[in-house]
């Protein structure tokens, strides 16, 4: 109270000067400092409430297994080891060419070496031509005329490779290549029609009638599912 009345004393200029003076030198009471708390706690939780009043983002279609390849896990395994046995004759027989030192003459070697590495290479790649199309699973997404379909097969280096297709743009097979039943977006691939439990659907797939095998084909956990 002194203060205030001193100040009224004062004149106008040096009256707003130690007005203010005062105004700063009082500390914020443990009241004031609740309520700016318990404002910004307001203003957070506002602002999460916005965001959680967004609509969810759509579910995904189902994903149904239709098809599973008994041998898979063998063509994986026959990759791979080809692979292998072509890369360490590759690196190999030059080396064992370079740190050879008999009588056997430099053409003679050399023929040896290449005869060796046309044999180690051409098998893979021959393999990697016969088994390439063997499919190893089949998943369809979505349900009715709207569902797609994605198959599992692998590459030379024996990594898994998916393809996304329609079942109205299956195309039989043309020529005379080994295991090859249908060609999807434009890749040949080829399944065990009587391992499969949906009739109808394999049908379309491959394009043609099932023979009596096929269709009496027995089921087994490792192709039908």
């Amino acid at each position: 109270q002194k203060m205030i009345f001193a100040a009224r004393a004062l004149p106008t200029p040096l009256r707003a000067a130690s007005v203010s003076i005062s105004r700063r030198s009082v500390p914020r009471t443990r009241f004031a400092r609740s309520r700016e708390r318990i404002g910004a706690s307001r203003w957070l939780s506002e602002g999460s409430g916005g965001e959680a009043s967004s609509p969810p983002a759509p579910k995904a279609p189902p994903a149904i297994k239709k098809y599973v390849g008994p041998f898979s896990g063998v063509t994986l395994r026959l990759k791979r080891v080809s692979v292998f046995t072509a890369l360490t004759g590759c690196v190999g027989m030059p080396a064992l060419l370079f740190l050879h030192t008999g009588t056997v003459p430099a053409a003679g070697q050399a023929a040896v070496s290449g005869t060796a590495l046309c044999a180690a290479v051409g098998s893979t790649v021959l393999l990697n031509y016969c088994v390439s199309p063997y499919v190893h699973s089949i998943l369809q997404v979505g349900e009715g005329d709207g569902a797609t379909y994605e198959a599992v097969t692998a590459n030379l280096m024996g990594m898994r490779v998916t393809t996304s297709f329609d079942l109205a743009a299956v195309q039989p097979p043309t020529g005379t290549r080994p295991f090859c039943n249908f060609v999807a977006a434009g890749v040949p691939m080829y399944v065990h029609p009587e391992l499969v439990n949906d009739k109808a659907f394999v049908r379309k797939l491959i394009g043609r009638e099932l023979t009596k095998g096929e269709r009496e084909g027995k089921s087994s956990e490792e192709g039908v599912v």
